[in-house]
């Protein structure tokens, strides 16, 4: 059989192409969803860092592993926002902070009266093609600013493959959880 054979009747995967979705992300949208569940009304999550497209290093999605999985509202930055132009700079002026690490006592304000009661890290975005910023630097910035808490990991530690003895990315992209749930004081 040859390779075209192969590829017209699907034989060869396309670069990026994905078995299944991981189960940390319909572990992290069953924790969300149970956290909304005696409120009137749930909070939305913010998905950061941002990225035009899902590209992890697990496979190129393209439309974010939350989606198929979650029951609560959810939000994220990415090439082709489904919103106004007003919510489109808020969260553009959000994703400018977090990816320089930026924190601060305006942050979790902001956020809530947004509606935005959870951020959801994830660390398994391919960063070589994802044009996303570093997880550790958002990290820092949640870290950094008051009303925002740490509530809940899920998936293991995650970090983009490097040769034995080599140094990725000047060491700030250091293994942390696949996705790490943030909790925002003050959401309605």
């Amino acid at each position: 059989i040859s390779t075209a054979g192969l590829a017209w009747t699907g034989g060869i995967a396309p670069p990026g192409s994905y078995r299944a979705i991981p189960g940390y992300w319909q572990q992290t949208a069953d924790w969300l969803a149970e956290q909304s569940r005696d409120r009137p009304a749930p909070a939305r999550a913010l998905v950061v860092p941002g990225a035009p497209f899902a590209d992890q290093l697990w496979g190129l999605t393209r439309d974010e592993p939350l989606q198929p999985a979650a029951t609560t509202p959810w939000a994220v930055r990415d090439a082709i926002p489904l919103t106004p132009p007003g919510a489109i700079r808020a969260l553009d002026s959000i994703q400018r902070d977090l990816a320089a690490g930026r924190g601060g006592p305006g942050l979790a304000p902001t956020l809530a009266q947004q509606g935005v009661g959870y951020l959801v890290l994830r660390a398994d975005l391919e960063p070589s093609s994802s044009r996303s910023a570093r997880p550790l630097l958002v990290a820092q910035a949640l870290r950094d600013s008051p009303g925002i808490t740490r509530a809940a990991t899920f998936g293991p530690p995650t970090t983009p493959p490097a040769a034995d003895g080599f140094v990725v990315d000047n060491g700030l992209r250091p293994p942390l959880p696949a996705v790490t749930v943030y909790r925002v004081d003050g959401a309605t």
